[in-house]
């Protein structure tokens, strides 16, 4: 019979398996490489090694945070919580790694999409962002053909909207938790593509982190060519108001840019002609329909830009931040049923290198060989207690 000693390390061996083995993970953290996360080989694995791939079942939890995997319309999404806080979002990787859901105290802050074949609301991510003229594009001095390309759609009005990558499939990288919130990345890579011989043999990067009530989102570009490469890029954000008519905007842009037809004809003008003001805040009832404006000359506080939506009698602020460096420019939109309001984070005018063809300035961002670039925003959302007082033009606190 074994003696005393052997037995206690026995136990304690045990002990410890089962502490290990219960500590709170049902997923292991993904592996890191070079600051990139990534799975291990065959995808999303429990700690017994086995992919999930039932329904709504769930691939990794701790004390902090919580990741689901479902299914809808046969697309793979993810469901990502900040458990302390409640906050969740969602993103759906072979659709354009779109975040099509970000809940806060049980309330939906995305428009979200009825059908994911049809259209993507939420937060859709656009390269080029916006409009090109005749779905024709001159980059470098060689025009490209658009309308030839499956995955660029129309607006039905013989432009092309909002480039490919909105609705492509992207490559999911990883999910990571740690002390600064639940983290997802995804991929798509455009070297040595028919798109990349077009827009430039590049890898872009999403990486989505949920920290609390705030929804931070940096896309990271990596230029694969053998030359520069000129990049436009933007964030849809489709802000659930269910009704405008009880909601402020205050926006930071002093200039709009003049179009005709949405494609612009280079020049600007001051954001007094189209009934808004610096940093003023402004009643949204009875702008249904209204507003579709691409604003610039932005304002902003060490290199952030701020904008913020606000509903007094709900106690709401709805508060995006961009990086000013890259992101120049907002695209202020009121759908005409005045559900939703959106305040888009974009790097560059309308028909952006077809401008720059022309000479005109146009803000697109150059990428030299071999180099990378990040380019950040945010969303957060504030809701006050009942009766609390909401200052409309209180700046946030910058925690960035």
């Amino acid at each position: 019979m074994p003696n005393l000693a052997y037995r206690k390390t026995i136990s304690l061996l045990v002990i410890w398996f089962f502490l290990f083995t219960s500590n709170g993970y049902s997923t292991p953290t993904l592996y890191k490489s070079n600051n990139t996360l990534r799975p291990p080989i065959g995808g999303l694995p429990t700690r017994g090694g086995n992919v999930l791939e039932e329904e709504g079942e769930v691939i990794l939890k701790n004390d902090s945070h919580e990741v689901k995997k479902l299914s809808r319309q046969g697309y793979t999404v993810y469901h990502l919580t900040d458990l302390r806080s409640g906050s969740s979002f969602e993103i759906v990787p072979e659709r354009g790694a779109g975040v099509i859901s970000f809940k806060v105290g049980g309330r939906e802050f995305l428009l979200p999409s009825d059908d994911l074949n049809k259209s993507l609301r939420g937060i859709p991510f656009m390269s080029p962002p916006n409009r090109v003229r005749g779905e024709k594009i001159t980059i470098h001095g060689q025009e490209f053909d658009l309308s030839e390309i499956d995955e660029i759609s129309d607006d039905g009005k013989g432009n092309s909207i909002h480039g490919p990558l909105r609705g492509m499939a992207w490559e999911l990288d990883g999910i990571d938790s740690d002390e600064q919130g639940i983290t997802v990345e995804c991929s798509i890579d455009l070297s040595g593509t028919r798109l990349g011989k077009i827009f430039g043999q590049a890898k872009y990067t999403l990486i989505y982190t949920l920290k609390g009530n705030k929804l931070s989102k940096t896309v990271r570009i990596v230029n694969n060519d053998n030359k520069p490469i000129d990049v436009g890029c933007a964030w849809h954000d489709w802000i659930n108001a269910e009704d405008v008519s009880g909601w402020q905007a205050v926006l930071p842009a002093s200039e709009y840019c003049v179009t005709e037809g949405l494609l612009p004809t280079g020049e600007v003008r001051p954001v007094q002609e189209i009934g808004l003001e610096q940093g003023k805040a402004i009643g949204l009832a009875g702008q249904a329909g209204v507003f579709d404006h691409v604003l610039t000359g932005l304002e902003s506080d060490d290199g952030w830009v701020t904008s913020v939506l606000s509903h007094r009698e709900e106690n709401i602020r709805v508060i995006f931040r961009q990086d000013g460096r890259y992101l120049k420019y907002i695209v202020f939109f009121i759908h005409e049923d005045g559900r939703s309001i959106c305040v888009e984070a974009q790097s560059c005018f309308t028909d952006a290198h077809n401008l720059k063809a022309q000479g005109i300035a146009s803000d697109l961002i150059t990428i030299k060989q071999g180099k990378t670039i990040e380019v950040s925003s945010d969303i957060e959302i504030e809701i006050k207690k009942p009766n609390a007082p909401l200052d409309l033009n209180q700046a946030p606190a910058q925690d960035i």
